[in-house]
């Protein structure tokens, strides 16, 4: 499974609540990815539109990301991004330009947040020279497939593709498919007024559960009146259980009279020791019953 989720940065400028509803309600975007530095890909540079970009998005219900450039500026991003760090869901260090990543940017980002990698095949194998050091960690690639071009019509694979599909064929710098979390399949993109890049992600990367059925009011009725129903059987089986130990504590004492009086005491013990156990059964059943009501 996966979700729809767009990425933008400072050249989107500020990004209004109607936008981010409107890609909620006719797209069904679900998350964003916010650029947080490197604005205009100036080194030193922050977004200076994350905060409202940011807030906005919340406001409508979207879940969060943050990638900065260059990943040497891993520091100052998280200095950028300050309070808003507790509403993302991880940061990425974007390898497409420059002198790539070191390790101590990596663990650097993870003391505040999960730190992913945003390449492609090609800066990766450039800059990085396809190593696999940063294999365990998740992969955000960029990969335009040709019929998802910015002059075709906005359209996004099916919530059933893997993001990760056709991954053999595109392997690099150590990672497996399993490690593939966000799929970006189209750049500038027109979409509610605003550019924005588009992916698709798996739900996890932000910690997203599938989203709740709507029960209706009709199925709602129909549920109720199944359990209204299985109640009285239960009440009803719960009664005829008490009815019939009544009647067997009965027979105990009839079969105790007769022992008394000088039946055969071998056969009536059998009996009476077989009923007192259906007994204990029976009572152990109305019960769990009577459990079952409360």
């Amino acid at each position: 499974m996966s979700i729809r989720v767009v990425d933008v940065s400072e050249f989107t400028r500020e990004i209004p609540r109607s936008a981010w509803r409107c890609m909620a309600e006719t797209w069904g975007v679900e998350a964003a990815v916010i650029q947080a530095w490197g604005g205009g890909y100036v080194a030193g540079r922050e977004n200076v539109h994350f905060r409202q970009q940011c807030e906005a998005a919340l406001e409508e219900g979207l879940a969060l990301a943050a990638y900065g450039w260059p990943p040497r500026e891993w520091n100052d991003a998280l200095s950028h991004i300050g309070p808003m760090r507790q509403h993302l869901a991880f940061f990425a260090l974007d390898v497409e330009a420059g002198e790539g990543l070191q390790p101590q940017y990596v663990d650097g980002v993870r003391a505040a947040l999960p730190p992913w990698v945003y390449a492609s095949r090609n800066s990766w194998t450039t800059i990085m020279h396809n190593t696999p050091h940063y294999a365990d960690l998740p992969l955000w690639v960029a990969r335009y497939p040709r019929d998802l071009a910015p002059s075709a019509p906005v359209q996004w694979p099916a919530p059933t593709q893997d993001p990760a599909e056709g991954w053999s064929a595109l392997e690099f710098g150590g990672w497996t498919a399993s490690e593939v979390g966000g799929w970006q399949l189209r750049g500038t993109t027109d979409l509610c007024g605003e550019q924005a890049d588009l992916n698709v992600f798996r739900p996890e990367a932000f910690r997203l559960l599938p989203k709740e059925e709507t029960m209706s009011d009709a199925h709602y009725e129909e549920l109720r009146g199944a359990l209204a129903a299985t109640n009285a059987i239960l009440a009803e089986a719960y009664r005829q259980l008490t009815q019939q130990d009544r009647s067997i504590e009965a027979v105990i004492k009839l079969v105790y009279d007769n022992l008394q009086t000088g039946g055969d005491p071998a056969e009536v013990a059998t009996v009476a020791a077989a009923l007192k156990r259906l007994a204990q059964d029976l009572e152990a059943g109305a019960k769990r019953a009577e459990e079952a009501l409360s």
